[in-house]
């Protein structure tokens, strides 16, 4: 599976939610594919493809990294500023805001932004 989504052509053509799949089963599996992982950072980080991202798509991709102890500090910036537009930690449920937190914390990224912003979040009614 790793070999056929690298071939040229492939990744380019999976759609947010089937990046953070192929990356949450990788990492529910316990399977880690450096060059698997290389290559979906880069594609990720892409201009314009984190931006279409559901922020429920973020935190399962930056779980999945964290899971398997992938920490790429571009690909972690990068998510921690898509989590911080608007609206983002609005559609997470409380489930996907603690697994971001846990992400960002396994891998010993210190976002204070983020953190505050989680925990205004948390603190919200409704």
């Amino acid at each position: 599976l790793a070999s056929r989504t690298m071939q040229e052509g492939v990744l380019v053509d999976f759609k947010p939610h089937e990046i953070a799949n192929t990356v949450w089963a990788f990492a529910t599996l316990n399977v880690y594919h450096s060059d698997l992982m290389a290559s979906i950072a880069e594609r990720v980080l892409q201009e314009g493809v984190l931006a279409v991202f559901r922020s429920q798509d973020v935190a399962n991709t930056v779980w999945a990294f964290a899971r398997l102890g992938v920490h790429d500090p571009k690909l972690m910036a990068a998510t921690a500023v898509r989590m911080l537009q608007e609206g983002a930690l609005v559609h997470l449920t409380p489930h996907a805001i603690a697994n971001t937190v846990w992400a960002f914390a396994t891998l010993g990224v210190r976002d204070l932004s983020l953190m505050a912003a989680v925990a205004a979040r948390t603190l919200e009614k409704g």
